[in-house]
Formats: C-alpha cells, sequence, structure tokens
C-alpha cells in the first residue's frame, strides 16, 4: 500500500473519531441537563399527620405517631417503624414543634400537642381559717367560733368526691364533733366549710382526711392530708397570784404573778407574766385578767395601807349620826340603811390629803327640805347654812378650800359638808325660826340630798366615781367625773359610795360596780 493510500485511511478515521466524540459530548449535556432541570423542579414539603395512641385523660404515656407523604431525613429521638412512619413516647404532658425535612431539603413544622397526661391526684387546700377571737386569731375556747373552708379540685373530673364522713376534725389526735360541715360541689371542685363551735378540748385544732377519700376520673388518690390550723384550743382560766407591798411615801406596790401570757393590761408594767402597779390611795375592784384564748379570772385588788392619798366620806342622818366611808366598797350611810329603811341621808361630808391639792376634789348637791324653793335652815350639827336646791349654788364647787370653812367630825378629821344635820328632825325651823317641822312629817324621812356630782381639778391621771343607792330601787348606775346622778329630787338617798381611781383601772371599777345596779342591800 502506498504512502497516499495510508494518509487518506488515516484522515478518514480522524473526522469519524471527531463525529464520535462529538455526538457522545452532545448527548451527555442533554442527560446532564435533564437531571438538574428534575432536581430543581422538587420545592414541595413534606406532609405529616399526627396521631395519639390516647385522647382522653390517662395516667400512662401517650405514643405519638407521625405518617409522612414522602421519605424524610431521620427525626432525632424518634423511631421509624415503616416507611414513611415514625413514633415516640411521652411520658409528660407537652407542647412542641417537630421539624420534617424531605430528602431534597424542603421543611415543615409539625406541632405535638399532649394535655391528657394526668398523674396528679385530686388537690386539697384551705382557702379561708376564720376565728371570732379576732385580736388573737391563733387562740380560742369554748366560747369562739372557728370557720374552715377546704376546696377540692382536680385538673379533670373528680369521680369520686370527698364525703362528710371523711373529714375528721382533731385535737391532739381526738376526734371531736363540728357543729356544722357543708359541702358543695360544682364539676370538678368541691368546696367544704366546717364550722366549730362550743370546743371542750384543749390543744391543737387540726383537720385531717384520710388516704383515698377523693378519686378522679383516671384514678388518681389523695394521700393523707393534714392539716395544722396553728390555732390553740385553751378553756382553762388564769392562775393568779397577788401580792402587796408598802413602798415609800404611803404608796402601795401590786405585783400580780400570772402563769401564762395574758392581753394587755393598761397602766401596769408586764416583765415575764408578772405585772407590777402603784397605788397612791385606798381602792378595791375586780380586774379581769384575761387569757389570748379569752378565758378570764377575776383578781381582786383591795388597797388598804396606801396613804399617799386619803379621801374620806360621811354621811350623816339625824336618828344614827355620822358614818363613814374610805374607799369603793365602803357605803357611807349603810348603818342607818340598816338600822330603818326609811332613814334618809341628810348631809354629806368629804375629805382628801396626801399628794394633791386642798381642791383636788370639789362637790356640789341638791338638797330637797321640808321648807322648800329659797329657804335656808342650819345644821344643827356645824351651825352652818344649808338650802334647798344646789349646794353651793349650781355654778360653784366646794372643796376644802370652801370660804365656809371645815369641821371636825368624830373621827377627828376635817371635812366640808354639804347638807344640814336635823333635816328631818321633829321641831326643826328654818335659819329664822320659822315653819318647824311637825311629826307627822318628821317620820316619813321626807328630806336630805337627793343628787350630788364630784369633780376632780385634774383628770390627766385620776377620775372619781360615785354610786347612790335609793332604798325603794337599790343601787343606780354609776357617774363619773362631774356628771350629775339622782333619781328624783324629792327623792333623797340611802348611801353613797365614792372612788378616787387611776383612769387605767377606771373601766375595772366601774364595770365592778355596774353589775351591782338595781341590786339591795341586804
Amino acid at each position: 500500500m502506498n504512502h497516499k493510500k495510508i494518509a487518506f485511511l488515516i484522515s478518514l478515521f480522524l473526522i469519524f473519531f471527531i463525529i464520535c466524540t462529538s455526538y457522545v459530548l452532545a448527548k451527555y449535556e442533554i442527560i446532564e441537563t435533564r437531571v438538574i432541570a428534575q432536581l430543581a423542579i422538587d420545592r414541595t414539603a413534606p406532609i405529616g399527620t399526627v396521631t395519639y395512641s390516647k385522647e382522653k385523660p390517662t395516667k400512662e404515656n401517650v405514643i405519638v405517631t407521625i405518617t409522612v407523604n414522602e421519605p424524610i431525613q431521620p427525626l432525632d429521638g424518634w423511631e421509624q417503624v415503616e416507611k414513611n412512619i415514625w413514633e415516640k413516647e411521652y411520658k409528660e404532658n407537652t407542647k412542641e414543634e417537630i421539624l420534617l425535612k424531605d430528602l431534597s431539603g424542603n421543611e415543615t413544622k409539625l406541632p405535638i400537642i399532649i394535655q391528657n397526661i394526668d398523674r396528679q391526684a385530686p388537690k386539697i387546700e384551705v382557702k379561708k381559717c376564720s376565728n371570732s377571737n379576732v385580736d388573737y386569731p391563733n387562740y380560742a375556747n369554748k366560747e369562739a367560733t372557728i370557720s374552715i373552708l377546704l376546696e377540692v379540685k382536680d385538673d379533670n373530673q373528680i369521680q369520686d368526691f370527698l364525703e362528710e364522713t371523711e373529714i375528721v376534725v382533731m385535737i391532739r389526735e381526738a376526734k371531736i364533733q363540728a357543729k356544722k360541715i357543708q359541702i358543695k360541689q360544682i364539676e370538678n371542685k368541691q368546696t367544704v366549710e366546717i364550722i366549730l363551735e362550743k370546743i371542750k378540748e384543749e390543744g391543737q385544732l387540726q383537720i385531717r382526711i384520710p388516704k383515698n377519700s377523693i378519686i378522679d376520673e383516671v384514678g388518681n388518690a389523695n394521700e393523707l392530708y393534714m392539716w395544722d390550723s396553728g390555732i390553740w384550743i385553751d378553756n382553762t382560766i388564769p392562775e393568779v397570784k397577788i401580792e402587796q407591798n408598802k413602798i415609800e411615801e404611803g404608796k402601795v406596790q401590786v405585783k400580780m404573778q400570772v402563769n401564762e401570757k395574758i392581753r394587755t393590761l393598761e397602766g401596769w408594767e408586764e416583765s415575764e407574766n408578772t405585772y407590777t402597779k402603784i397605788f397612791e390611795n385606798n381602792i378595791s375592784y375586780e380586774i379581769p385578767i384575761q387569757d389570748l384564748a379569752g378565758n378570764i379570772a377575776k383578781a381582786k385588788i383591795e388597797i388598804k395601807d396606801a396613804t399617799s392619798i386619803v379621801l374620806r366620806y360621811a354621811s350623816h342622818n339625824s336618828e344614827v349620826g355620822w358614818t363613814f366611808g374610805y374607799g369603793n366598797y365602803d357605803i357611807a350611810g349603810l348603818e342607818a340603811i340598816q338600822k330603818k329603811r326609811k332613814l334618809r341621808t341628810e348631809a354629806l361630808a368629804f375629805s382628801i390629803e396626801g399628794n394633791v391639792d386642798p381642791d383636788f376634789l370639789q362637790v356640789r348637791a341638791y338638797v330637797h327640805t321640808y321648807w322648800g324653793e329659797g329657804k335656808e335652815a342650819i345644821c344643827q350639827d356645824t351651825n352652818k347654812k344649808y338650802k334647798h336646791g344646789f349646794n353651793p349654788s349650781s355654778s360653784t364647787w366646794k372643796s376644802m378650800n370652801t370660804k365656809e370653812g371645815l369641821v371636825k367630825l368624830g373621827d377627828k378629821k376635817q371635812y366640808f359638808i354639804l347638807g344640814g344635820a336635823g333635816v328631818n328632825l321633829r321641831g326643826q325651823t328654818d335659819n329664822k325660826g320659822e315653819d318647824p317641822i311637825p311629826d307627822v312629817v318628821a317620820v316619813q324621812h321626807l328630806y336630805g340630798i337627793s343628787g350630788i356630782s364630784f369633780k376632780l381639778k385634774d383628770t390627766s391621771y385620776y377620775s372619781i366615781v360615785y354610786q347612790i343607792y335609793i332604798e325603794e330601787v337599790g343601787w343606780l348606775s354609776p357617774c363619773k367625773n362631774e356628771e350629775f346622778t339622782c333619781y328624783q329630787k324629792d327623792k333623797p338617798i340611802s348611801g353613797i359610795r365614792i372612788a378616787l381611781v387611776p383612769n387605767s383601772e377606771l373601766n375595772y371599777l366601774w364595770d365592778t360596780w355596774e353589775k351591782e345596779t338595781g341590786d339591795k342591800i341586804e
């Protein structure tokens, strides 16, 4: 073969090779373009649906199943149970979003909501506890009323509600009887009102509800419930010991020792259940010692040896003479009452001395006489004038500073006097010697002091309290500090008692006397 043929064949082969190579390359470009085009078209996010193994309330775990319409990338924490089906077990109520991503990278969020898992027992809660002993709500006695409001509720329905017989009210682990237990229930909530009165036991008040008393619809039951009210029931009155000691300047110190904490005593110094007070004058009254629960012991304060301030008073009747009083339980006129019920107080005398001004005590009285309005008479014992009506006038007061002077009586002490001895004495005349009292009138004892007022020069620390006795009606209500006490202006008094009292003790003495209003002297 010559060289020309060989060259021709080689050229022909090269042309064929180039044509084949070009065809293959063109074919490859077409395939690549189709693949790229096909990949660019999948932009659709996967679609998933969620189902739950339990949709009603349950105590069990809930299995969540996700079914997807195409293959997706693996889900962390989930198990692929079949093609395009995934599962996960939940132990608690959950609210979250799951990210689904297909093989092309398209994403969608799928919400997971589980709210029916219930492992909580029904809740018991005390919503309110009230004690009628409002000043000391942590203490009560048999006089108190205690009201307790319980609430029972659950996130779901309650199948077995609390019953009255399951509510145990206890004091020191001993069951007591409630006056009233009222139960109301609406849907999944129950309210229980417990009212307690006249509790005789003593100790801490508690409420107990046994285990399994309340069961919800999925079977959750309450555990043993114990509630401490914080209220101590106490029905024992305080024990009080009283000691008196005379100290400087004629004063008396009183110490009261109490076996428990008590309510505040105004005007008394307190240190570790010991209460101390200093008295300047004699006085007698009952003071209530009340513990925090409200139990009351009556302590008798009776001061007899105080001389810092001395108050004296005396009553006169023509048949008996002067009778004296030195404190609030001393009745001036008592001897006359006991001798003859008809006898009246014709004159009163007063004296005060010691750590006060002479005019610290001031008095005025209304005198009812036989001679009537505008008339005057002479007191047979003192030769002092007295008149029908106010002695002195209703605008003035008499005291140890009186211009008419003072008179010594049978106890050798000086007094100022109101009224007149002899006002009921037969033959007694007015100051002009006229109009003698007839026998028939004198024996009826119709005249004397019928009303009286007292006041103090200074009431910043002390008050003056007084109470008059009318034979026909008993003791009138007590009065104090300038108040006028009188039954009728034409009805003279039979007796009187007077007390100078520290303001801190005023209510105690007042209560002591008030209780005797209307009582008769035996």
